[in-house]
């Protein structure tokens, strides 16, 4: 319930208040999201979310509370706050839902990943509509008699200028963001149009 919740996230606030240091700095940002700045001089990240986990253990010995930190090295000591925040939260996000992985270091990479799933996001409308998605069929025979049975039907994104784009990179992104539905229902149509020009030609 709300009740209990507000409960725990003070008791994580409180925490945290115990756990900063004498230049650190921490606060609740929304939701159930914390930030803290800290020196690493002092201790690594590493043990302050190990002391942060110690302290939710103690909350109610009836149910685990589970969390995931991003981590963000500030080297370069004139960014923005807020610059140094997203980087964390990008990290955090990578990791999100993990009940194995607890915390990640934020990495160029995962800046570049992010950038290209937007891109992809900001093309797959107009993929549907200008019909670059292209269905393949893979044959699939009876192995006792070696007759033809049907085929699966494999969908290729060829883009105009980008060319064939893996489905390994934009499947995974359609599946997290629902776009999935709308190109299962766009092979479902083209293959419903191959198998009736295959009946309209007499076609087995």
């Amino acid at each position: 319930g709300r009740a209990e919740g507000d409960r725990l996230l003070i008791y994580i606030a409180d925490s945290i208040q115990r756990l900063l240091g004498e230049n650190d700095a921490g606060c609740r940002i929304g939701s159930d999201r914390f930030i803290v700045f800290t020196d690493t001089k002092d201790r690594t990240p590493e043990l302050c979310i190990e002391q942060l986990r110690n302290e939710t253990r103690k909350y109610d010995s009836t149910f685990e509370i589970a969390f995931n930190a991003g981590i963000y090295i500030a080297e370069d000591k004139e960014m923005a706050p807020g610059a140094m925040i997203d980087r964390a939260i990008l990290a955090q996000s990578s990791i999100k839902g993990s009940y194995t992985v607890r915390y990640n270091y934020y990495k160029d990479s995962l800046r570049s990943d992010m950038l290209s799933e937007q891109e992809i996001v900001g093309m797959m409308a107009s993929a549907i509509n200008d019909e670059q998605f292209v269905i393949y069929y893979q044959p699939q025979y009876n192995h006792s008699n070696g007759m033809l049975m049907g085929a699966e039907a494999l969908v290729r994104w060829d883009h105009p200028e980008k060319g064939l784009i893996s489905p390994g990179i934009f499947i995974p992104i359609f599946e997290k963001n629902g776009f999935i539905t709308k190109l299962d229902l766009y092979v479902f149509a083209h293959v419903c149009a191959f198998i009736r020009k295959c009946i309209d030609n007499n076609l087995p």
